[in-house]
């Protein structure tokens, strides 16, 4: 069989080796954005705002010394993010065979993961941090061994890392920072009640961790405030304005309720900046920018209907696919350093095109259809944790848990559909799906399982 071949280790290593040069062919040296340019911007002066996280643009400033540009960035991505598949699918292949590894290295290769895979974004330098972490993590445990207090340590550290790359990824380390301590003191969660004590002390651990990060991130990056918060503040209250006929911000010489309308997508805020740029400037310019929490909290206690209904708006947005699917067009800095669109990336795109626009397929190009896919395999995953608290059914849903603590906040505090934004929580889909099929697939080739993932979970 193929889990039992020497062969399998190489040839899962040749596949993902054939994905790693496949994704340089697509990307090389790297793709960028305005976002992207910003950060390397950023990178080479050695100053920084808060307007983006700065820890990419630390890790940035780093590579840079090496090479300039995107590509040290780029290749770092690409190395990840193949490396973490590879590892995962070598594990699943020697404790559950051959069907969980192929549909693990298929989901590596599928166009809603690869889409990404080499663009300079956070969104990616998150996802391909957690992944790693996640692997490292569901080895240890798959194999029925626990995790050494050094590897432990390494884990936290890229859990860490990852939590401060997006704002909203601070919600989603804290699932994964508990299934490490639980890799690491497994032996204290035999039961359900000692599982939910780990729980606990794996978030109070991992709070203090990040908030010591934090700090030390910005001792270091000591980024400019800029109020990005207000980013939502605003595209909520000019819906809620509109949903009351009332003008909610603050007193403006140039705008009024009926010019609102021209600023207002309920989709996102983009045409906010695209069309309303006075009045951004203006709120900037007259120090409103920084106070509009208080505007915002004052509409939504007065108005918890209208507010509800101008986000009921922007939750039906994220069901429409959104023309951010595959890549923006290079902006110059990526082709100042030699990003083309030959003839590969173009198949790559048409295809992308393609699926996007068929109206079948088009909803997976969504953010609420992963939103809600994830929320569905979130329940199931409960009830598998609730008649069997084992190794396998805590590692996926405390891994659905973090996809989902990841997407859903935009619900609420989203201010675009772009589908980015639902990159880890695919990828938390995804795998977890697969690990499921290894359980099934190793169970149908044994009644008792396989040996090691059978020993964990009984432990558990």
């Amino acid at each position: 069989m193929f889990r039992s071949s020497r062969l399998a280790p190489f040839l899962l290593f040749a596949a993902a080796l054939g994905g790693f040069a496949l994704t340089l062919s697509l990307f090389y040296p790297g793709l960028t954005t305005p976002d992207s340019d910003f950060q390397l911007m950023q990178t080479r002066s050695f100053s920084f705002s808060d307007g983006h996280p700065p820890i990419m643009a630390l890790f940035w400033s780093v590579m840079i010394k090496f090479m300039d540009g995107p590509a040290p960035m780029m290749l770092a991505f690409a190395a990840l993010y193949w490396g973490s598949f590879f590892m995962l699918a070598r594990t699943l292949a020697a404790t559950a065979g051959k069907g969980a590894a192929v549909l693990l290295l298929a989901c590596a290769f599928s166009p809603l993961l690869l889409n990404y895979a080499g663009v300079i974004w956070k969104d990616v330098f998150v996802f391909n941090l957690f992944l790693l972490a996640f692997t490292l993590t569901f080895s240890s445990l798959a194999h029925g061994r626990r995790m050494s207090a050094p590897a432990f340590a390494g884990v936290a550290v890229l859990i860490l890392i990852g939590s401060l790359g997006r704002h909203n990824s601070i919600f989603s380390g804290l699932p994964l920072m508990v299934l490490a301590l639980y890799a690491f003191q497994r032996d204290s969660a035999r039961t359900g009640a000692g599982f939910l004590r780990l729980a606990a002390r794996g978030s109070v651990l991992y709070l203090v961790l990040l908030f010591l990060a934090y700090h030390i991130v910005k001792l270091i990056a000591q980024p400019a405030p800029t109020s990005p918060s207000s980013t939502l503040f605003v595209f909520d209250l000019i819906g809620m304005s509109l949903q009351t006929q009332q003008y909610l911000l603050p007193a403006s010489k140039t705008y009024t309720l009926a010019s609102l309308q021209t600023c207002y997508d309920p989709a996102g805020w983009d045409r906010v900046w695209l069309s309303c740029t006075p009045l951004l400037e203006e709120l900037r310019g007259d120090g409103s920018w920084a106070q509009l929490s208080s505007y915002w909290f004052e509409a939504v206690s007065a108005h918890p209907m209208e507010y509800l209904q101008h986000r009921l708006y922007h939750f039906g947005a994220l069901f429409t696919p959104t023309w951010l699917v595959f890549v923006n067009d290079p902006t110059p800095l990526a082709a100042e350093f030699g990003f083309t669109k030959d003839a590969g990336f173009l198949l790559f795109d048409r295809m992308m095109l393609a699926l996007r626009t068929n109206p079948v397929l088009g909803i997976l190009f969504t953010n609420g259809f992963w939103i809600v896919v994830n929320t569905l395999l979130l329940m199931f995953s409960m009830f598998r944790v609730w008649r069997s608290c084992s190794t396998h059914n805590v590692a996926i849903f405390l891994l659905l848990l973090s996809g989902f603590l990841y997407s859903s906040p935009f619900i609420l505090i989203g201010t675009a559909p772009d589908f980015r934004y639902v990159y880890w929580s695919i990828g938390a889909c995804l795998v977890s799906t697969s690990l499921y099929a290894a359980r099934y697939g190793a169970r149908q080739a044994s009644p008792a399982g396989p040996a090691p993932m059978g020993a964990a979970a009984a432990s558990a």
